[in-house]
């Protein structure tokens, strides 16, 4: 009798513990479920970010040849009528409301943005000026980027080209022309934005490899972030290979575990690692309920069972320092080579995370990197901006 209610309190924990998984969206086999993931539907890839001939990741150009009609408001054109990340979308929308207070001349002395400002006396003869009302036009250029036009300019003013990802691009400012690139041309520099989200130092070398003899500036600004621009793997910038998928399902690092993947077998990837592995008949028993395969996720962690591809994939996230370094390294030398190459300035900078820059020495390596590497890393220069003047010093 006692053998029979042990086993019964039993069956009822694990019947309870089944419900509160199954409210919790959980599904069999799946110990980290994503939302997007439950949908049935086929995978739609969209094509608002693509890959130049250089391998180089930008906003889609075609896009760029669609702003006239987007900032219009002109709806009657199917041409354009095309899906837009959540990004691109905020700097059409931003623009056109500030493109129609120019337009109608509503800007007033007061308003708090330097970069709107700007716009309350110009001289449509003025080289300087005439970007500016090109960039209020197309803020995504004919290369595919939130710039200015990277066509030769006789302005007689300091050329800026900042390199880096989101937080170059603009990502976080509201309005999206608050941005470090758009504050600089309210300063009167001639600030190139090479910044592009979720791009890493092999795109930078190959941004400034390309962009520099067009642009010829007098000063490359790279922006480097720890918390993402440590890459895992070595990649080469190739046109048929963008570095992530925009799907229908969400951005998905198109080489895992460093070999390209395309579409689809980069969604089964990140499905498959966050899946029990259907390789055994035991694996596929515990797969059968929610309560036993969050046993097996267990199991998996005392390392009684294994799973291949998860644990190569959360190895390459957990390198040491070192490693990580020896991968980065090579990208931001060949940076460093080619700006002494054509005699250009050079600023290598850091955007530290909070949780950097409210901490003490002593726990900086813990949160994000060891300093010491770091340090290794950029040769003992590194530099935190706490606004745009760090860029104005160069010039006086």
């Amino acid at each position: 009798m006692k053998i029979l209610k042990v086993f019964a309190i039993f069956s009822l924990l694990i019947f309870i513990c089944e419900l509160i998984l199954c409210y919790k969206g959980n599904i069999p086999g799946v110990f980290i479920q994503y939302s997007n993931f439950n949908t049935s539907e086929d995978i739609h890839t969209f094509n608002f970010y693509t890959n130049d001939e250089e391998g180089i990741y930008r906003v889609n150009p075609s896009i760029h040849n669609c702003l006239d009609l987007k900032l219009a408001k002109d709806t009657t054109n199917n041409s354009c009528d095309f899906k837009l990340s959540d990004g691109i979308d905020k700097i059409i929308y931003d623009f056109q409301e500030l493109n129609e207070c120019v337009l109608k001349n509503n800007l007033k002395q007061d308003n708090q943005s330097e970069f709107e400002n700007r716009f309350l006396n110009m001289d449509s003869t003025n080289c300087f000026d005439q970007l500016l009302l090109e960039y209020l036009k197309f803020p995504i250029n004919k290369d595919g980027f939130k710039s200015i036009p990277f066509n030769k300019t006789n302005c007689n003013k300091p050329k800026v080209m900042l390199v880096g990802d989101s937080f170059v691009w603009g990502m976080s400012a509201s309005p999206i022309y608050a941005s470090f690139a758009d504050l600089l041309l309210t300063k009167d520099y001639i600030a190139y934005n090479l910044g592009i989200p979720g791009t890493d130092p092999a795109q930078y070398k190959a941004i400034v490899e390309k962009y520099l003899p067009i642009i010829q500036p007098d000063i490359v600004v790279v922006v480097f972030f720890p918390g993402n621009d440590f890459m895992r793997f070595p990649r080469e910038t190739i046109e048929e290979e963008p570095m992530e998928h925009a799907t229908s399902l969400g951005f998905f690092e198109s080489n895992p575990l460093g070999k390209y993947l395309p579409p689809e077998e980069t969604i089964n990837f990140y499905k498959a690692i966050n899946s029990v592995p259907q390789t055994t008949l035991f694996n596929k028993l515990m797969s059968k309920t929610n309560t036993s395969t969050q046993l097996w996720l267990f199991l998996y962690h005392l390392r009684i069972v294994d799973h291949p591809n998860r644990r190569a994939y959360f190895y390459s996230i957990n390198q040491s320092p070192i490693e990580k370094i020896e991968i980065v390294r090579p990208y931001l030398e060949g940076i460093r080579s080619l700006c002494a190459e054509n005699n250009v300035k050079l600023l290598e900078t850091i955007v530290p995370e909070k949780k950097m820059m409210f901490n003490d020495d002593k726990e900086f390596g813990d949160k994000i990197l060891n300093k010491d590497a770091l340090n290794v890393l950029f040769n003992n220069k590194l530099l935190y901006p706490k606004n745009i003047c760090l860029v104005c010093k160069f010039f006086r």
